[in-house]
């Protein structure tokens, strides 16, 4: 990371209420996607090293977990990324926000 990074990256989290709520849940947000992302690929090359291991009767077996693992990490991505839209949709006024909230649920899928 180069200096100019460093204050960029100040400069983005030098916010105040509701802009740093959402900033810092889009970070997290981010953090968590590129986290579930790695432990899916983890989990399916696991499972497909244990098919490769013990033959063909695993490779269902390998599939399945390979697809759970996927699920999984959309599921943490989906749940993340409704937290950024919640927290931007607080920003607005009473009636906004409640259809902003309710376009976010609809879209997310809560």
């Amino acid at each position: 990371m180069t200096r100019a990074d460093a204050d960029a990256d100040k400069e983005h989290f030098d916010r105040s209420g509701n802009d740093q709520v959402v900033c810092v849940k889009e970070a997290k947000a981010a953090e968590i996607a590129i986290r579930a992302d790695a432990e899916a690929q983890l989990k399916i090359w696991e499972a497909n090293q244990t098919a490769r291991d013990e033959g063909v009767a695993t490779d269902a077996k390998a599939k399945e977990e390979g697809a759970a693992a996927r699920n999984d990490a959309a599921a943490k991505m989906r749940d993340a990324n409704y937290a950024v839209a919640k927290a931007k949709c607080d920003t607005l006024a009473s009636a906004d926000s409640d259809r902003c909230v309710q376009e976010a649920k609809k879209k997310y899928g809560m």
